[in-house]
């Protein structure tokens, strides 16, 4: 079998570091390889667990050396890191560090060479300021060099260029110009300023397409979707009814992504069909089309179809590009979303890394991209989260926050959904006066964004979010009124039988269980299994969740056999989809403890004259279960949050509750 690009990728890469390499170091539990320098930082800033398994085991002393490896990875040829910069080289690793350094294509050297262009374009605009030539040829001269200094993103000189020129500010290649510089450095509302003015100096309907067009974008960016929709609509009507050229189906994408983040998902997956029909299938525009519908797919729960999808795309833009282009980035990190959706967060981390890569490489540190990647990495973080220790989690969302605010502004969407994920760290953390700031913020921003009378998904979620601090408070009316009110937006923008819709149902069923209506706690639990059977499988995290929670509905109202059977299948569930170590199982096995020991005192409680010899056998065998479940919980507690966390002298107390049972 031979191994691919990216299996023989993963197999010399760091992942904490994401590059090459060097002193390779094993894990013991999982045989993963770092760097030791990076896997020694780890140990020593974050929780004492594997970055990839999560194993509370792993300390410095039980890292191998990798010989074998590391002779393999200093002998290979290797593409230098700086490829995506145009670098076509390949040298074995052991002289990569002295090729580095001499690289033309190094960020330095790179730097140095634009510094130099930027010298040569300097003196060129100081000679023409200083030329005596006629208007024309100067100002021509001054265009190509605003051309040439927006390419090298020196926004400052670009726009003195166009000031500088005479008897051509109003034409409409120079403003169309200044438009796009304006756009590049951030400036939507002085581009949307030009693009509107350059309306007026269009002779043509492909120039007025183009100048809609872009504005639609801008408007998508900044999230006023009626004045991104309206220059959707105006460029798609001054095509020809039969028309079916690119220019078309980019139109029709662009109403596709504004219908996406409308939550109108029948209508998105409509255009962006009608976009494929004419899409180049070579083209980026036919990955970007279908890695947009793979989106819609995911958001309605097809998760088969948008895994398929995403591959599609991915194949085409990696055949196109290579395997470091920010359009792969893109598809990887929804790749990551999918697959942290799916509850398979070692493999959604690896996906987001790569896509962090990749932008940091393209990009810099200061795109919308990173601060989107490292938000998705801090979900990761936050529900792998070992021994109570979110610090990880929450130094990646500040570092997320940070590049989102700096790129789009502080009230984005985007950051909205930053301040949320915060939100779930510091509810956690059980700082419920905290969490619920962060999460009025991430609201107000959304309803500033859409306005008071339009719905939108995401404030659907932020209620239900709002409404768990309030059930954790015990401020039961108040938690019923949030979760309703998220249930009407769910339903109304994703649909009844969506997954959100079912996370929100298990809610309140919680709550009528904590209220003692275990009745109605276990018609809503229901309701939400049924969800997620239908979207996932009845294998889904999810499914499991709730099946121990259907468990203890049944329970509290004595139908101990029934929770038994809920209880046991959800174990299962759980440690086929979280592992055996996960926190989460813990409550099961606590769960099915107490079932076997209310079984026991059932058979106890029963009269002499009706206890059978064999019950004797059955009660031993409950006991012997309750042991059991109880000493894997307590395994689990002691392994996360150490031997003096109350959970584990809990469970220390009921092991030894057993054993005084069982000599009774």
């Amino acid at each position: 079998m031979i191994a691919s690009q990216d299996e023989f990728q993963i197999l010399i890469e760091c992942c904490i570091c994401c590059d090459y390499l060097t002193d390779v170091r094993e894990t013991p539990c999982c045989h993963q390889l770092f760097c030791f320098a990076c896997i020694q930082s780890w140990l020593r800033q974050s929780a004492q667990s594997c970055p990839r398994c999560r194993s509370t085991a792993l300390t410095e002393q039980t890292l191998t050396t990798n010989v074998v490896i590391q002779r393999f990875v200093d002998n290979v040829q290797f593409n230098c890191p700086n490829k995506l910069q145009g670098c076509p080289a390949k040298v074995p690793r052991s002289d990569l560090t002295q090729h580095k350094q001499s690289c033309p294509y190094s960020p330095d050297n790179l730097t140095n060479q634009r510094e130099q262009k930027l010298s040569e374009l300097r003196l060129q605009l100081r000679q023409y300021s200083n030329a005596k030539t006629r208007t024309k040829e100067k100002d021509n001269a001054f265009y190509d060099l605003a051309k040439a200094f927006h390419q090298e993103h020196a926004y400052d000189e670009a726009r003195q260029c166009l000031k500088m020129m005479k008897g051509m500010q109003n034409v409409f290649d120079v403003m169309t110009l200044s438009a796009k510089i304006e756009l590049d450095d951030g400036q939507y509302d002085k581009a949307l300023e030009i693009y509107t003015d350059v309306y007026l100096k269009a002779k043509s309907n492909p120039q007025r397409i183009e100048l809609f067009l872009a504005s639609g974008h801008i408007y998508l960016k900044k999230a006023k979707y009626t004045e991104a929709q309206d220059k959707f609509i105006r460029a798609l009507n001054l095509l020809p009814n039969n028309d079916k050229s690119q220019k078309k189906a980019e139109i029709l994408n662009g109403i596709g992504l504004l219908a996406k983040k409308c939550s109108d998902y029948d209508q998105a997956i409509s255009s962006y069909n009608k976009a494929l029909e004419i899409a180049d299938t070579n083209s980026d525009l036919w990955s970007e089309i279908v890695a947009n519908l793979a989106d819609i797919f995911r958001k309605k729960g097809n998760y088969n179809d948008s895994h398929e999808l995403y591959l599609k795309a991915l194949k085409q833009l990696e055949s196109v590009h290579g395997h470091n282009h920010p359009l792969v980035a893109d598809v990887m990190n929804n790749l990551g979303i999918l697959l942290k959706k799916e509850g398979k967060y070692i493999e959604a981390l690896d996906y987001f890394k790569q896509a962090l890569k990749i932008s940091k490489h393209y990009y810099g540190h200061k795109h919308e991209s990173i601060g989107m990647y490292l938000g998705n990495i801090g979900d990761i973080y936050r529900k792998v989260c070992i021994r109570g220790d979110y610090k990880t989690a929450e130094v990646t969302y500040k570092k997320a926050l940070a590049a989102l605010q700096e790129s789009l502004g502080p009230k984005h969407i985007e950051v909205a959904e930053v301040l949320n994920s915060m939100g779930l760290v510091l509810k956690k953390k059980a700082d419920y006066d905290g969490a619920a700031e962060l999460y009025e913020r991430a609201i107000k921003i959304v309803r500033d964004t859409f306005g008071p009378n339009q719905e939108h998904y995401k404030l659907g979620i932020y209620y239900n979010n709002l409404a768990d601090l309030d059930r954790e408070r015990n401020n039961y009316d108040d938690a019923l009124r949030f979760y309703r009110r998220a249930f009407t937006i769910i339903e109304k923008t994703l649909g009844s039988e969506h997954s959100e819709a079912a996370e929100i149902l298990h809610n309140i069923g919680q709550v009528q269980h904590q209220l003692g209506n275990y009745e109605q706690a276990i018609v809503y639990i229901d309701r939400a299994l049924a969800i997620i059977k239908k979207e996932f499988n009845d294998q889904h995290y999810k499914y499991g969740v709730f099946l121990n929670s259907l468990g203890l509905a049944h329970a509290m109202m004595n139908d101990y056999d029934t929770a038994y059977v809920h209880l046991t299948q959800a174990l299962q569930i759980l440690l086929a989809t979280l592992g055996m170590d996960h926190i989460e199982i813990c409550d099961v096995y606590a769960n099915l403890g107490d079932i076997c020991m209310k079984i026991v005192a059932e058979m106890d409680n029963k009269p002499k004259d009706q206890q059978e010899n064999q019950e004797s056998t059955e009660k031993q065998v409950k006991l012997d279960e309750a042991k059991k479940y109880y000493s894997e919980a307590h395994r689990i507690v002691k392994k996360t949050f150490g031997d003096e966390h109350t959970k584990t002298k809990q469970f220390l107390t009921l092991l030894f509750t057993v054993d005084k049972y069982q000599a009774l």
